[in-house]
């Protein structure tokens, strides 16, 4: 086949290349790589070779956007596949993007449950069940509970117990059991629940 007509598409920021047999659609990095111009003439091969590697550039435009903030790889496979990537591209994509240290999902979920430790008083149980949603392997889900300090998760609770005592009038029904439900849903363990209730 051969390029009849090229065009730049500014909506879709796309070069839009005509040959007598279909029209492509390609970025500018590709319409350079490949040296398109009116006249040249394309073998099926070629056309895989720049549809390909126009996809990729796709997939890594989307990827460097997406993980301006922190994420994990799970969350980036998810956006490629709801971006219409498909699954070869998306592997060279998440590749490309380790070689450049921009996905660590071991130091996701440290400063993942140390923030939210920190910052948002978060129970063990909650933060591991975020980082499960959050696809981060068991291993380092383990590990970052691990660098939660008890005398921490103890101050946090006792902090969060004071604020759900204060909500509630001193002759409330079931006041107890509120308690300790707001707590459990915080992420604490029955067993801490159960040891600062008894205090």
């Amino acid at each position: 086949m051969n390029i009849l007509k090229i065009s730049f598409d500014k909506d879709l920021k796309k070069y839009m290349v005509e040959t007598d047999e279909e029209t492509f659609y390609v970025f500018e990095s590709t319409f350079v790589k490949f040296n398109l111009y009116v006249g040249k003439e394309l073998d099926s091969k070629t056309c895989e070779q720049f549809e390909y590697y126009d996809k990729f550039h796709e997939a890594k435009t989307i990827s460097f956007k997406f993980l301006k903030n922190s994420k994990t790889e799970f969350e980036l496979r998810n956006k490629l596949k709801q971006s219409q990537i498909d699954d070869e591209i998306i592997d060279e994509t998440v590749k490309y993007i380790y070689s450049l240290d921009l996905l660590d999902d071991e130091d996701y979920a440290y400063r993942y449950a140390q923030d939210k430790s920190n910052f948002n008083r978060w129970g063990k149980n909650k933060i591991k069940y975020k980082l499960m949603e959050k696809g981060v392997p068991d291993i380092y889900i383990d590990s970052a509970l691990e660098t939660i300090s008890s005398d921490n998760e103890l101050k946090n609770i006792l902090k969060d117990k004071e604020i759900k005592e204060r909500s509630l009038k001193p002759d409330a029904k079931n006041r107890k059991a509120k308690i300790m439900n707001y707590l459990y849903r915080r992420g604490y363990s029955i067993s801490l629940i159960n040891k600062v209730m008894d205090e």
